[in-house]
């Protein structure tokens, strides 16, 4: 009795293997396993769908990794659409819609998901059914993580953020599946692909996303250990609809080993953008990034401020992704923790803060140096110099205020009563030509503190005397 118990869980085992799941029969479930076929509702002739339909389903894994799923048959009528959802029921992200305009000619239809749980919806119109699909379902683990950056993802709606691009490191391998994601299809040459976007054809693409940190971004690449040709990349905004490329088309077409720099501009600073590493027909290499880090944004908190004695300050953080969690101490973790991306701070001292950021990237920091000035104002001295006199032969003289306080922040400004300036009037040695008092005007733009002081011009309008002696008789 107890070896035909067992014998009886054997079987049931393996007819659990080799489940399948039909989307009709299970509209409404939610099903969890790491195996068996997932399939349309097969209703019609030769195994097509019907007109009409719509049908949800859900897939969780029973094994905690990712679900997998691999087509080896996809057929849809126009207007026709399975869309995917990420976790339970159709309120998720969507992660990709797979329809008739997804003609998956160069490789296999698969979608290596993020998800542990992942809802099928499929609506079909009534003008016309196809063939359907066939999909084997299986729980596959990414890549592992390399410097402390998941592997890029297989889907572009779950491309991977890059919380650590210098030295960032990943692979073309098999785990990929082919991805054409809106206008993005892939084939033709450059400089004018088919789709003006990607000059190769798709095989085992994966994505990457990043946060641009200044308008033109370097991502310096090395290609290591190909079994194949090598590796095309393409740099890509995403505007909701359409993918615009930013980077140069040649580098989407062809095979590139090696070192070789991929340069993206005309970028945003604090927008998204998208990196797309594809295996040149299929082929399996190793590569790894490399870029300045200010390229990239990953955590910033801002610039060093000064501020004065007794002052509040406030600090911002900021991060790619969203759910992230923000703690910031301060005297080498002696002050605080905190939580939150914005606080306020009343430094007494010169005080280093670091806010830590974990969510989209883990244990990301930035540190922010705070200032503290006495403010106490600096002094403002003004200095005319010593006077001058106009007389016949010196009609014109320069007037010396070098003495006053100098510095970018001083300005000087000069005034007169009854004389005249001939140029200089907004600096320490302005020109003169007529008797009077001149003031000069000594202003500091920090603190707003002024000083003055005058000079006197005078004019020495004696006239010499001339004599010619007495008066003289010729005779």
């Amino acid at each position: 009795m107890k070896f035909l118990f067992i014998l009886f869980l054997t079987v049931s085992f393996f007819l659990a293997e080799g489940q399948t799941y039909n989307i009709m029969t299970e509209n409404g479930n939610t099903v969890v396993t790491c195996s068996g076929t997932f399939t349309d509702s097969n209703v019609g002739s030769f195994g097509k769908y019907g007109d009409n339909e719509n049908y949800t389903v859900t897939f969780c894994s029973s094994s905690g990794n990712p679900l997998r799923f691999n087509f080896t048959d996809f057929g849809m009528a126009a207007g026709d659409a399975l869309y995917v959802y990420d976790g339970v029921g159709t309120s998720g992200a969507l992660i990709t819609v797979l329809d008739n305009s997804d003609d998956f000619s160069f490789s296999q239809l698969g979608l290596a998901t993020t998800s542990d749980c992942v809802t099928f919806n499929f609506i079909s119109n009534s003008s016309g059914v196809d063939a359907g699909w066939s999909a084997t379902i299986s729980c596959t683990a990414p890549p592992p993580d390399c410097n402390g950056n998941p592997a890029a993802a297989d889907i572009f709606s779950q491309a991977t953020y890059i919380c650590n691009l210098n030295g960032y490191c990943g692979n073309t391998s098999s785990y990929y599946m082919e991805d054409r994601p809106a206008n993005l299809t892939g084939g033709g040459d450059c400089p004018a692909p088919s789709d003006n976007l990607f000059g190769g054809t798709l095989e085992n693409n994966s994505w990457l996303q990043f946060q641009a940190g200044s308008t033109t971004v370097d991502l310096d690449f090395v290609v290591s250990n190909c079994a194949g040709d090598g590796i095309q990349v393409g740099v890509f905004y995403f505007d909701g609809t359409n993918f615009l490329r930013v980077s140069a088309c040649n580098l989407t077409d062809g095979s590139w080993g090696g070192a070789f720099t991929v340069s993206a501009s005309g970028l945003t600073v604090g927008e998204t953008y998208y990196i797309m590493v594809d295996g040149n027909a299929g082929s399996v290499c190793d590569y790894t990034i490399y870029t300045d880090e200010n390229d990239v944004t990953v955590v910033d908190a801002g610039n060093d401020q000064t501020i004065c004695n007794g002052d509040d300050v406030t600090l911002t953080a900021t991060a790619p992704g969203t759910g992230n969690t923000y703690v910031w101490t301060w005297n080498n973790g002696a002050g605080g923790p905190v939580v939150g991306a914005s606080q306020t701070f009343s430094p007494t001292v010169t005080t280093e803060y670091i806010v830590t950021v974990n969510g989209t990237c883990q244990d990301v920091t930035d540190t922010i140096v705070v200032t503290v000035d006495d403010c106490t104002p600096d002094p403002c001295f003004a200095d005319a110099g010593a006077g001058f006199i106009l007389d016949c032969t010196t009609s014109s003289v320069t007037l010396d205020g070098s003495g006053s306080s100098a510095g970018a922040e001083y300005s000087y400004s000069w005034s007169t009563a009854g004389g005249n300036i001939v140029s200089g009037g907004t600096t320490t040695s302005p020109v003169v030509n007529a008797a009077g008092t001149y003031t000069i005007l000594v202003t500091n733009s920090a603190n707003g503190c002024t000083a003055s002081d005058v000079v006197t011009v005078t004019q020495d309008a004696s006239l010499p005397t001339a004599s010619a002696g007495v008066d003289q008789v010729l005779n």
